[in-house]
């Protein structure tokens, strides 16, 4: 009897030059809303990697196995035949929700967030605009200690700068899931709500004082 995977492979259409380049020009769109705004790069033309999105793209609502997708690309560009390592997608933003060791499904409304916490600690950032909306929605102030900006720090008298971090750390760093904690000259804020640190010691305010502020709604900001 045939493995369930042999049987897939053998199931599964071969697709032409044309259904790729309008399954390209879908992904792109889906790309355009969904994904370029996190830094998520488009392959180049000609390579494997644009094959795979677009078979999966055409496949969106089941897993594909690679050696299916392998058996397109062969056919396609007998230059590229050999294992397809399409898990490779993940370490280039795609969400890569297959359930199983070889199996792949592309979930085109949404990046790895895996691979967006990594760009994020490399350097990645909300747009300025974004920032300064968030912000405001706290009245400037840290989320945690409450401590408004460019003012001194209660706890060291050092000015206090807002910098970004995950309300959810588990999360990407989006708008929707984005504080900020305070950071002086000589400590940050050690809060919950950093994506870096954690609470080491017990405030030296009054419980009450710590509680993290509500966030106003940005209509009264205009």
């Amino acid at each position: 009897m045939p493995s369930a995977v042999q049987e897939h492979v053998d199931a599964f259409p071969l697709y032409s030059e044309n259904d790729m380049d309008a399954a390209w020009r879908e992904v792109e769109t889906a790309w355009r809303d969904n994904m370029e705004r996190y830094g998520v790069r488009l392959p180049a033309e000609n390579t494997a990697n644009r094959l795979w999105l677009s078979i999966l793209w055409l496949h969106r609502g089941e897993e594909i196995h690679k050696q299916a997708i392998a058996k397109v690309v062969t056919h396609l560009r007998p230059d590229l035949f050999g294992d397809q390592q399409v898990r490779h997608l993940k370490s280039q933003g795609w969400r890569d929700i297959g359930g199983r060791r070889g199996w792949h499904r592309i979930d085109f409304t949404g990046v790895n967030p895996d691979w967006l916490i990594r760009q994020t600690r490399r350097g990645a950032a909300i747009p300025a605009e974004s920032w300064e909306e968030v912000k405001a929605r706290y009245d400037f102030r840290c989320a945690w200690c409450r401590v408004r900006e460019g003012e001194a720090h209660w706890f060291n008298s050092a000015v206090t700068r807002l910098q970004q971090g995950h309300k959810d750390p588990a999360r990407p760093l989006t708008v929707e899931n984005s504080s900020h904690c305070a950071s002086t000259t000589t400590k940050r804020c050690e809060t919950r709500w950093c994506s870096t640190t954690t609470v080491s010691r017990a405030p030296s305010r009054p419980r009450r004082w710590w509680r993290a502020p509500t966030p106003r709604s940005s209509a009264k900001y205009g």
